[in-house]
């Protein structure tokens, strides 16, 4: 029991870094695209 709650845990865990990285990504990608066509 105690070991399936661990590991839900974990894979949430997992899930949001991976969500946080996947967003941090995009946003320098669209910050980048957006001073290029300011230029």
């Amino acid at each position: 029991m105690n070991k399936d709650g661990k590991n839900k845990d974990q894979q949430y865990f997992d899930l949001s870094v991976g969500v946080t990285i996947v967003v941090s990504i995009i946003v320098s990608a669209l910050t980048t695209l957006f001073l290029i066509s300011c230029t």
